[in-house]
C-alpha cells in the first residue's frame, strides 16, 4: 500500500514537472515572437552597445539582444525556431510526451542549416 502511494506522487510530481517545461516552452516561444517583431536595428546588440540609447523592443535590453542574434544568425528561419518551440510546448502540456525528440530536433537543426543556406545563396 505504501509503495502505491509513492508511485502515484511520483506520477504526479513527474507530470506537473512536464507540464511546467511545456508551459515555459511556450512562454519562451512568446517572448522570442515579441522580440524579434520588435526588433530594431538601432537598439543595443552583444557586439555594440551605445550608452544614450532608447531601447524600442518590448524585451528591452536582453530582448534587443536576443532578438538581433536570432535574426543574425539564422535570419527569418528563427520564426520556424519559435513555432517549434511554441508546439513543443502545446505538446508537453497536453499530451505530456514528444514523440520521436531525437529526430525532431535532428530536423530542426536541418531545417535551420539547409534554410539559412538557401537565405544567403538568394
Amino acid at each position: 500500500m505504501n509503495s502505491s502511494i509513492l508511485i502515484k506522487i511520483n506520477n504526479i510530481v513527474k507530470n506537473r514537472l512536464i507540464e511546467l517545461l511545456g508551459i515555459s516552452l511556450i512562454l519562451w516561444s512568446i517572448f522570442l515572437l515579441a522580440t524579434i517583431v520588435s526588433y530594431s536595428p538601432g537598439d543595443p546588440n552583444f557586439i555594440y552597445t551605445p550608452e544614450d540609447t532608447e531601447i524600442k523592443n518590448i524585451g528591452g535590453f536582453y530582448g534587443s539582444v536576443v532578438s538581433d542574434f536570432l535574426l543574425q544568425s539564422s535570419g527569418l528561419i528563427s520564426f520556424f525556431l519559435i513555432i517549434n518551440f511554441f508546439y513543443w510546448g502545446i505538446k508537453l502540456t497536453i499530451k505530456k510526451i514528444i514523440p520521436n525528440f531525437i529526430t525532431k530536433i535532428f530536423f530542426t537543426f536541418l531545417y535551420i542549416i539547409f534554410g539559412t543556406t538557401f537565405f544567403n545563396i538568394l
